[in-house]
């Protein structure tokens, strides 16, 4: 009877110590539509790191291509400006050219809807220069991210 009732306590705490909301590397992506084609970053290639000032969030697309977006350390859970260093998005195009969304005439803002110690997940949307009198602008839209911290 004993054997039984430490069995059956045991499967309960087990099943009581999963957390739903846990992370997964099934659960991370990042994906944006860049001139209206989805590109999307999953598992290993979806994260953010913290630095001593901001932390960066990021989506490798391919060996070639991929955006990050740095914030301030402080911004948090809200919608904030991505238009003006520290703040900003940076696509990598297949040339492996930067394009940022500080340069003059770039658009953007992110919403960061949770941000723990663990996790940053949020949306975003922006237009991208190569340089300040480029004519070349990328605009990205719909995107999303679920990112663990590394």
């Amino acid at each position: 009877m004993k054997v039984k009732f430490l069995i059956i306590v045991t499967i309960l705490a087990f099943f009581i110590s999963c957390d739903k909301d846990s992370v997964d590397a099934k659960s991370l992506f990042f994906r944006v539509k860049v001139d209206g084609k989805l590109v999307e970053a999953t598992g290993i290639n979806a994260y953010a790191v913290q630095d001593d000032d901001e932390y960066n969030i990021y989506g490798i697309f391919s060996s070639k291509s991929s955006i990050y977006i740095q914030l301030a350390k402080d911004k948090g859970v809200g919608t904030h400006q991505i238009t003006e260093n520290p703040n900003f998005a940076l696509y990598a195009d297949e040339t492996e050219t930067g394009h940022r969304s500080d340069r003059t005439g770039a658009t953007g803002e992110v919403t960061i809807t949770e941000k723990t110690a663990e996790v940053v997940k949020g949306t975003f949307k922006c237009t991208v220069k190569q340089a300040n009198n480029s004519t070349k602008v990328y605009t990205l839209t719909e995107g999303e991210f679920s990112v663990k911290f590394r």
